[in-house]
């Protein structure tokens, strides 16, 4: 191993998702002291830290009984408490009007709404490219980490959006109002904090 990569040893974070980041620790781990042990490493750990992002959740909408089960026996609260219990419905078959009681449009049954794991199968994911074809990629980073740290989980949801918004005016309307003193400003530091 050269020196150069010697000395970036051990990497300072490893920041990844709590579902891949297991077996991507496992595999580095046992490489790096596998190389350690052969005199090639430096370090037997190859991280000095594991940061394990949050899982983004997106919002589902669940029939609360399931279709095909017509038995009077069964104790539907236990049974629409079940995560496979029910069909997977898109947003847009669910009637929003009672927001505490959504329905399913057409049937009328109820509709379960949770929040979780962004999934093809529970129809809650969103297109990355019709975001970005709507807010921009500036505007959608900054939704997707403003409201909770990076190892918390997250609701998605575009409710953040006008908040956003409002910040990028105000400190575009800010930096722009202030244009004039930056030249004072600039004259200010070099004389105050560079001099010292």
């Amino acid at each position: 191993m050269s020196a150069e990569a010697a000395s970036a040893l051990p990497v300072d974070v490893y920041i990844g998702g709590k579902e891949h980041a297991t077996l991507h620790l496992y595999f580095a781990r046992f490489f790096a002291r596998f190389l350690h042990s052969m005199g090639i490493s430096p370090v037997k750990e190859p991280f000095r830290c594991l940061m394990t992002q949050g899982m983004v959740k997106g919002k589902s909408y669940r029939l609360k009984f399931h279709r095909r089960t017509s038995d009077s026996c069964l104790n539907w609260n236990y049974l629409s408490r079940l995560k496979g219990s029910g069909e997977y419905l898109h947003e847009s078959d669910v009637d929003l009007s009672d927001v505490k009681h959504p329905v399913a449009m057409g049937s009328g049954q109820p509709v379960v709404t949770t929040w979780e794991k962004m999934s093809k199968s529970k129809l809650n994911g969103v297109d990355p490219e019709q975001l970005l074809d709507k807010y921009g990629c500036d505007t959608l980073k900054m939704m997707i980490l403003s409201g909770v740290g990076p190892a918390s989980h997250r609701n998605w949801s575009e409710e953040s959006y006008p908040r956003i918004r409002n910040l990028q005016v105000g400190t575009s309307s800010y930096s722009c109002t202030n244009m004039d003193n930056l030249h004072t400003i600039k004259k200010w530091r070099n004389t105050h904090i560079l001099a010292s």
